[in-house]
Order: structure tokens, then sequence, then C-alpha cells
């Protein structure tokens, strides 16, 4: 009766294997077409080639797209990719290694490129070194606690006390004295 086991278990190392050597895996792409074609395409900050494209992919979730043209706007926005059913375990052991028809798994985005609009001027540089310098002497308030500030006189110079403040205000001999050892 030791045979028995030898031959079954024969069986089945040789029916995974055939079984492994037959499997697809799902064929999973994002094309991404543009109206004017021939934009850059990025997926996930990864320059992937011009618009009309295909992207293969491999991982499910939320992936970021960006086309950019010379003459039009960048375009940036993000894409949920959602994982079909045979993705999922205990499923997706028998789809990726057992079965030897491949499923597929297409998305389609579609970008309308607006033009550029208006003339591109240099930068202010001097503006914007003054509001540069505001907020680098700015302290912890931030430049609206200065007095070049777009609220000047807005400002209270010392914040109200409220009158039914359990804790009054700490003057100079209310200081609480430090201990011996200089803490």
């Amino acid at each position: 009766m030791r045979p028995l086991p030898r031959l079954l278990s024969a069986c089945l190392l040789a029916t995974a294997v055939a079984g492994g050597l037959t499997a697809c895996q799902a064929d999973r792409k994002i094309r991404v077409i543009s109206r004017p074609s021939g934009a850059a395409v990025m997926f996930d900050d990864v320059e992937v080639g011009r618009t009309p494209v295909d992207i293969p992919f491999r991982y499910y979730g939320t992936r970021r797209l960006t086309l950019n043209k010379d003459g039009f706007r960048r375009e940036t926005t993000t894409i949920r990719l959602h994982q079909p059913w045979y993705a999922y375990f205990p499923m997706d052991v028998f789809s990726e290694l057992f079965n030897p028809i491949p499923y597929k798994d297409y998305y389609t985005v579609t970008f309308v490129l607006s033009r550029e609009s208006g003339e591109v001027y240099d930068p202010d540089l001097a503006g914007l070194l003054r509001r540069a310098d505001r907020l680098r002497r700015a302290g912890p308030l931030g430049p609206a606690g200065t007095a070049e500030s777009a609220t000047e006189g807005n400002v209270p110079e010392d914040p109200p006390v409220l009158e039914d403040d359990p804790v009054p205000p700490l003057n100079d001999a209310d200081e609480a004295p430090l201990p011996e050892d200089g803490r």
C-alpha cells in the first residue's frame, strides 16, 4: 500500500507544475489619450512616453498622471485603480498561477489640454525680495505681527485680559524663584 501515496503525490505535483506552466498573469494597462496628441506623460513622476500611450502597471491604488506640452497648460490628475474581484486573496493565487486565460484590466484616461492664456511676465524680483525679507524678519507670529504687514493697525499691542480669567497675568514680582541648582 505504500506506492499509492507516492503515485498520488506525484500526480498532484505534476498537475501543479502543468498548471503553473500554463498560467497567465492579468494584462493591466492604462491608455492615456490627449487632445492634441504628443504631450509628454509622467506616471507617478516617471516619464513614460508621449500620448497616445499604453502604460503597463502592476499595482492598484491611487496613481498620479501628469501631461505636459509646450504652449499648453500642464495637467495633473490622480486616478484610482480599483482591484477587480480576481485580485483579492485567495482568488489572486488561482488567477495568477493556475488560470490559463489572462484577464484584461484596461483603463482609459483622456485629457483635453487648454492653451496657455495671457503673457508670461518676468517676476517682480524687488517685490519678491521685500516679501522674503519681511517673512525672514517676522517672529513667531509671522508677517502679521510686523509693522509692514497688510494688517497694520489691526493687530493689538497687548492681548486683552478677559474679566473672568481665573489666572491673572504675571508681573516681574510674581515670577517664581529659580531652584538652587540654577535650572
